[in-house]
């Protein structure tokens, strides 16, 4: 989000039982799996968690920082690396040793064709680089050629990425 200053109508974002307020901004928030990551890159944005009872007070982050927790959880707030985090608006993004399930979640956001995994031992499988958006089969042919996986297509919008090995 690139947001301008507006106190009589400030921008909010609801996600996971938090929401977070830009204060002039630019920010993103993504959620996986359950989880909450917000990454701010200018001006300052609120998180907080409004509840029935008493919350907790709003944590004000800073350019630069990252704001990450669990449905329920405190949440924390670390460095963010920024080129990695807004990657996605010069449509590409960077996975780092993440479970090749996760970088699948992530790529099937940006198109309308899907790549799906059946089999837990190659959801489990990690990936490293950086791999351009809206192109599964780029991906799946890319993906290919350092793990031991392979893309087949099951209809014209969805692809499996299915292991190449022989399990006993």
């Amino acid at each position: 989000f690139d947001v301008a200053h507006d106190r009589a109508r400030p921008f909010a974002v609801q996600a996971v039982g938090r929401v977070v307020t830009a204060l002039g901004t630019q920010f993103d928030v993504r959620l996986t799996s359950g989880a909450l990551r917000v990454v701010l890159a200018e001006g300052s944005v609120l998180v907080s968690s409004p509840s029935e009872g008493r919350s907790a007070p709003p944590i004000r982050l800073l350019p630069g920082q990252a704001f990450s927790a669990q449905p329920g959880g405190v949440g924390k707030v670390t460095p963010a690396n920024l080129d990695d985090a807004l990657a996605w608006k010069q449509g590409v993004v960077e996975f780092r040793d993440q479970p090749l399930s996760e970088a699948v979640g992530v790529l099937n956001r940006y198109t309308r064709a899907q790549i799906v995994i059946k089999d837990p031992k190659v959801a489990a499988l990690r990936i490293t680089g950086v791999f351009k958006t809206g192109d599964i089969k780029r991906f799946g042919r890319s993906v290919s050629q350092v793990l031991p996986v392979r893309m087949i297509a099951r209809d014209a919008d969805t692809y499996e990425l299915v292991s190449t090995r022989r399990y006993a």
